[in-house]
């Protein structure tokens, strides 16, 4: 049995959706490929219906890709999902805003590394975006940026 990348990265989907997703397969099998990580065997995109055509025992067409890093297959696997139906605006910003805060923590620590450390006085990226995101900006700015903006 295959393995989900990130089993925690979205909000589950609602029972109602489940069923949406079940009863579509039944009828007509898997139409959008999952995605499989080529390097790992990880399913980066169509978990539920992998789960689901293995339960009705239908086939799931599936697509392997090769990912430059762990930061691109991240970000492929939130991108793909960014205009589903069980996605709100505010769990699209909070999903950009997440990916943004852990890349740019990513980013300073491969600085620090390459600088011989955290020189004196610096601190995290996280709590300063944190504080912009909490209240808006940033939120409003990556949302129009992604298309997903709340006005």
């Amino acid at each position: 049995m295959m393995k989900a990348a990130y089993p925690d990265l979205l909000p589950k989907l609602s029972d109602e959706d489940l069923v949406g997703l079940k009863e579509s397969i039944a009828l007509r099998g898997v139409r959008v490929p999952i995605e499989i990580d080529a390097d790992t065997g990880e399913i980066v995109d169509g978990w539920h219906r992998y789960i689901i055509s293995k339960d009705l025992g239908k086939s799931c067409p599936e697509i392997s890709r090769v990912y430059k890093s762990e930061a691109e297959r991240r970000w492929y696997a939130i991108s793909l999902n960014l205009n589903r139906r069980q996605l709100t605006k505010t769990q699209k910003t909070t999903l950009i805003v997440d990916y943004k805060i852990e890349a740019e923590e990513k980013e300073a620590k491969n600085r620090q590394r390459f600088h011989g450390g955290t020189a004196p006085g610096k601190k995290s990226l996280a709590p300063t975006v944190g504080q912009v995101s909490r209240d808006g900006r940033s939120s409003r700015k990556l949302g129009k940026q992604y298309g997903v903006s709340h006005g």
